[in-house]
């Protein structure tokens, strides 16, 4: 778990990355984990928790989106390989 508080604004908190291994996916650990999360950041003063979330993760973005999360809007990111990336920017409002 990665986060970034009060970015890129005051209140609210970025969750730069948030990761479960593989063979214990599936099992709510993850919903569970979001949900701390925020628990944690609304404790701590925070009022949304914000994620990035690449287009192509179909997967991710649609446990976001059970995890309470909508899409503020996309963004797309220039790489290195000369390729683009195009990220929903995701928040849940706390």
């Amino acid at each position: 778990i990665d986060i970034i508080q009060n970015y890129p604004e005051d209140g609210i908190w970025f969750v730069g990355l948030l990761f479960v291994a593989r063979g214990e996916r599936g099992q709510g650990l993850g919903s569970r984990l979001v949900d701390a999360i925020c628990t944690h950041i609304s404790k701590q003063g925070g009022r949304a928790a914000r994620i990035a979330v690449a287009d192509k993760n179909t997967r991710a973005i649609r446990f976001w989106e059970r995890a309470g999360f909508s899409t503020l809007y996309s963004a797309k990111r220039e790489r290195a390989q000369s390729t683009s990336l195009l990220l929903h920017v995701m928040e849940r409002a706390l």
